[in-house]
């Protein structure tokens, strides 16, 4: 066979079919023989490919021309019919022919000489010693390979479960499971999210009644297939579809920028989106054209988490005010022809018609939900609280260097707002302030008072200590923190008599 027709004569037109190459899989076609000879011999038909690049030789070929074929470390030749056969000493292997090749059948060799490489000796149990002393041996898991033919050819013959989670964020409605739903046939999903996984049989009595009215379909009963532990690629579909839908839930929030507590809308959305936009192969249709029978309409799907204004429609609107809200797009609703928005205002995601979305704008990191994003404006719903210590003496006389009544507020005082003042300043203002009330009350009271004083030392303490508190808040942003000093006492000292 060759491709160089220079070198060819008594060219005879054939047509003898096809030939592929290993290196080029379209191979070409023999259109002819011919023969090659020099001044000792010549070979007949000969085929002729043009896409051939090289020649090639067949032994057999030439063989059948009564010639001898001898081949060495660095040379073969062709020998002239008529030589004798060599002597059965030298004969170390024998090939029978078997059409146009040249077999070797180590099984029917007799060993002689150095061809003892070529068997094996051992037994079986020496054989599987050595394995053992060679440390030879593994084991790999079973291979599952796809099936190229769906033997179901209606919706709900076949269903594929799988129930994901927890995940270690919950989200907007305090999940952390959800549960994908594939037909075998149509390939169309359903995502349900749970809270904990004892609702899965609620929701599968829901879903079976949603889908047998859906599909017209009656089931006349229900069979439980599980998968083997531990062996996942059993339930392939399910397991892919699952991929799916994580990998594009995460592409999602990622160009949103949304915090990661969207997860469930992103991942709800993915699933209504790929139902229309994926194609089924052996069907070449969608899964929602699989399932209703008409083709999906795709015009009004919206980027996840794109920015977006809400029309007001409920409650009374004042003369002047504000028509619609600020909200990010998170997904459709199932039930009815509306979108699922989170509105900024009121901090919920809820459904709405009446949404206009700026898909051109890109959201920038830092500007999604301002609740989740800016710490100050999450603790504002919280009110301030502050921890104090009262110390109070009933067994001692009052003198000038010691209080009946003395406060001391611990060195950190626990608040959710950030002081905008030096709190210790403020903590010495009180102090001096309780000092200077107990002083000027001590000395205008005869002893007989004193021990009525002595008393209620506790319960004054205590109402004085609440008043001080009342009047005394760690958020108020002043400016000027002398003054605030200055007057404190002073109204500190009127609110400690009146309560004394």
């Amino acid at each position: 066979m060759t491709g160089n027709r220079s070198i060819l004569s008594n060219f005879r037109h054939f047509n003898g079919g096809y030939v592929a190459f290993g290196s080029d899989s379209k191979g070409g076609s023999i259109t002819g023989q011919w023969t090659v000879s020099n001044e000792r011999m010549s070979i007949d038909k000969v085929n002729y490919v043009k896409e051939l690049d090289f020649n090639l030789m067949s032994v057999s070929q030439v063989c059948d021309q009564k010639h001898w074929m001898l081949f060495t470390d660095k040379e073969g030749f062709v020998l002239s019919h008529g030589l004798s056969k060599p002597p059965p000493e030298n004969i170390l292997l024998t090939a029978q022919r078997k059409e146009n090749l040249y077999v070797l059948d180590i099984n029917e060799v007799n060993p002689s000489g150095s061809v003892f490489c070529f068997l094996s000796k051992a037994s079986v149990d020496e054989s599987a010693l050595w394995h053992r002393r060679l440390s030879h041996g593994k084991q790999h898991k079973s291979s599952h390979k796809p099936k190229t033919l769906n033997i179901n050819d209606t919706p709900l013959q076949l269903l594929h479960m799988d129930l994901f989670g927890p995940t270690n964020i919950m989200s907007m409605g305090k999940k952390s499971y959800y549960l994908v739903i594939t037909d075998d046939y149509t390939r169309f999903s359903w995502v349900y999210f749970l809270r904990t996984k004892d609702e899965t049989a609620e929701i599968l009595k829901s879903y079976i009644l949603r889908v047998e009215n859906q599909s017209n379909q009656k089931s006349k009963g229900i069979e439980r297939q599980y998968s083997a532990p531990r062996t996942p690629q059993q339930n392939g579909v399910a397991e892919r579809r699952n991929r799916t839908l994580i990998e594009s839930a995460r592409s999602m929030l990622a160009d949103s920028k949304l915090p990661l507590t969207f997860w469930a809308e992103a991942v709800s959305t993915a699933c209504y989106v790929q139902n229309r936009v994926l194609i089924v192969k052996p069907l070449n249709k969608t899964p929602y054209e699989l399932w209703f029978q008409r083709v999906p309409y795709i015009g009004f799907l919206k980027p996840f988490g794109c920015l977006c204004t809400i029309l007001i429609t409920h409650g009374v609107l004042p003369k002047f005010g504000a028509k619609s809200d600020k909200g990010y797009f998170v997904g459709y609703f199932s039930q009815s022809k509306a979108y699922r928005v989170f509105n900024s205002r009121t901090r919920i995601v809820e459904e709405s018609a009446n949404v206009e979305c700026r898909e051109h704008i890109v959201c920038e990191q830092g500007k999604g939900p301002n609740w989740i994003f800016d710490i100050d404006s999450f603790t504002q719903i919280f009110e301030p609280l502050i921890f104090s210590n009262m110390e109070s003496s009933s067994s001692q006389a009052p003198d000038s260097t010691s209080s009946d009544y003395r406060l001391d507020f611990p060195k950190s005082s626990i608040s959710l707002r950030r002081p905008s003042i030096d709190p210790p300043s403020v903590m010495e203002a009180i102090e001096a302030s309780a000092a200077r009330t107990t002083l000027s009350n001590v000395t205008s009271s005869s002893l007989s008072e004193n021990e009525n004083v002595k008393e209620d030392s506790s319960v004054n303490a205590e109402d004085a200590a609440n008043t001080i508190a009342d009047n005394t808040d760690v958020a108020v942003d002043l400016e000027d923190s002398s003054t605030m000093n200055e007057e404190i006492p002073n109204q500190n000292q009127s609110n400690l008599e009146q309560g004394i």
